[in-house]
């Protein structure tokens, strides 16, 4: 070690201080109550999205015929869908003002 060069091994310091700030960034912004609010409310609509597409093929199929569901059934698929639809916006919506 003795014989290593000691501006060579400033600059490694300093390349190692300069990725640790990076990571340090990275880390922060991950965390950030504001991007996992995001983050959040995007997968959150991402799955309403899916569940809409799935009980949508479900209830209406793109013909009476094809549809497994009555239209008992199918009146109650949405009505059921509709009450989570209301339950999942009012928990989002509870969760953006700090659950209050």
């Amino acid at each position: 070690m003795a014989d290593r060069d000691p501006d060579r091994i400033e600059q490694e310091i300093e390349g190692e201080l300069e990725a640790l700030a990076r990571n340090i960034d990275a880390i922060a912004d991950r965390v950030s109550p504001s991007n996992v609010v995001h983050r959040t409310g995007d997968r959150v609509r991402e799955e309403l999205h899916q569940v809409a597409v799935t009980v949508g093929s479900i209830v209406s199929p793109g013909d009476e015929d094809g549809s497994p569901l009555t239209d008992e059934q199918r009146k109650r698929a949405l009505i059921i869908g509709g009450v989570i639809l209301v339950g999942v916006t009012l928990l989002v919506m509870r969760a953006r003002r700090g659950g209050k």
